[in-house]
């Protein structure tokens, strides 16, 4: 246990004012306390806070450190991150090392690895990223949500990271309505974890699965060269109002060239129209924060379809199904809403998504991709066995 009483600091929203829309993103940048920049430290525990007069519009935040030199200057900011006004020096600010979402408890690292801040080495900027979500379209909600960090300046054997693995947030992963099972999956890649994880491998501890509201299972499996596959974490009544960061009961140990297969499966019953993949509650999103360690290069990967495929299948889906699709004039979300979905145009596209080439974001914590590849000549990669498989120990 972490007492309460240990070194911390908070990084929260200081009297924001909710905007009365359905979604927003707010981004505040901090400085981190002078004796942390002094050494470096491990980040024992995290705590989400929730403002009482915020539950049930914080949807979740994460607290990114900014990969920049330290002598570099972030500018000061404190608003929406989508705005135009956000300074460019915030898009570096992309390692994650705290994170809460709806129903996640605090989280304590295990006694042999800390998560890294501080030391001159390092930069002493933070963002914090908060997104709101106000169907209601509230008003006059005064906002101090943030995470707390607990850190010693006594480090432990490992250097602990969180890295992100699934889909890409945009409308290219998207779901068809009026269905019980729709499946996407993310695909890390051998390429990507070859360039980067380190030699050794890393040892995933922990694992944080993420959708929205039409998710109902999703699951992570680890896809080892000879063919072999692993679970590493595995949700079959996934709900976005309980979104733990959970233990692992047996770590999990991934290499270079092994795949890690993100999925998730939605229910659209009671949709009318297409969900598209996004930032919006209404929109959709595939993800597993894993956090591990030894720290790696590799901080994100995720996968969408290929464009030029993407745009073969709309032209595909106009001859079979007479669809109103254009490819020189409308935008996918507008190509998607010109299909008539059935059963059998739903079906095509399952199939497309699970067969198509993938564009891979396989990124470093500057946001930048990593070197060694063409990102965009993968193909998804499925395998034969889609069910998982539990132990045996699982069905008594």
């Amino acid at each position: 246990m972490i007492s309460n009483n240990e070194p911390h600091v908070d990084f929260r929203n200081f009297n924001v004012t909710i905007p009365d829309v359905e979604t927003t993103y707010w981004c505040t940048r901090f400085e981190l306390p002078s004796e942390i920049v002094k050494k470096p430290h491990h980040i024992i525990r995290f705590d989400g806070i929730v403002s009482p007069q915020s539950e049930g519009v914080v949807h979740h935040m994460e607290l990114f450190h900014c990969n920049v030199p330290p002598e570099k200057e972030v500018p000061k900011f404190n608003g929406p991150c989508t705005t135009e006004q956000k300074p460019m020096g915030l898009t570096e600010c992309r390692r994650v090392i705290g994170a809460w979402a709806l129903g996640a408890a605090n989280f304590i690292y295990p006694k042999e690895a800390g998560g890294t801040i501080g030391g001159r080495a390092q930069s002493r900027y933070v963002v914090l990223e908060v997104h709101f979500n106000n169907p209601d379209l509230k008003s006059n909600i005064i906002d101090q949500s943030g995470i707390r960090i607990y850190y010693t300046p006594q480090r432990r054997k490992y250097d602990a990271a969180i890295m992100e693995v699934g889909l890409e947030y945009n409308s290219k992963n998207s779901i068809p309505p009026h269905l019980a099972a729709f499946r996407l999956s993310g695909y890390c890649l051998g390429p990507c974890t070859n360039v980067g994880l380190p030699e050794t491998g890393i040892t995933v501890f922990a694992s944080q699965l993420h959708t929205h509201s039409t998710g109902v299972q999703v699951f992570t499996r680890i896809i080892r060269t000879d063919g072999k596959i692993e679970i590493l974490n595995i949700d079959r009544h996934y709900s976005p109002h309980f979104q733990e960061i959970r233990i692992l009961q047996k770590p999990i140990q991934i290499y270079r060239n092994d795949t890690i297969l993100h999925t998730c499966i939605y229910n659209t019953l009671r949709r009318d129209d297409m969900t598209f993949g996004g930032y919006s509650i209404h929109d959709e999103m595939c993800v597993n924060y894993m956090h591990y360690y030894p720290k790696a290069e590799l901080e994100l990967c995720k996968t969408s379809v290929n464009d030029a495929s993407l745009n073969e299948f709309f032209l595909a889906i106009h001859k079979v199904d007479y669809a109103l699709t254009d490819t020189t004039h409308k935008t996918v979300e507008e190509n998607y809403e010109s299909i008539r979905w059935t059963p059998l145009t739903s079906a095509i596209l399952q199939t497309f998504y699970e067969e198509a080439p993938i564009h891979l974001s396989c990124n470093g914590s500057n946001g930048n991709y990593l070197p060694g590849g063409n990102w965009d000549i993968y193909s998804a990669q499925e395998p034969l066995q889609r069910d998982v498989v539990l132990p045996s120990r699982c069905h008594q």
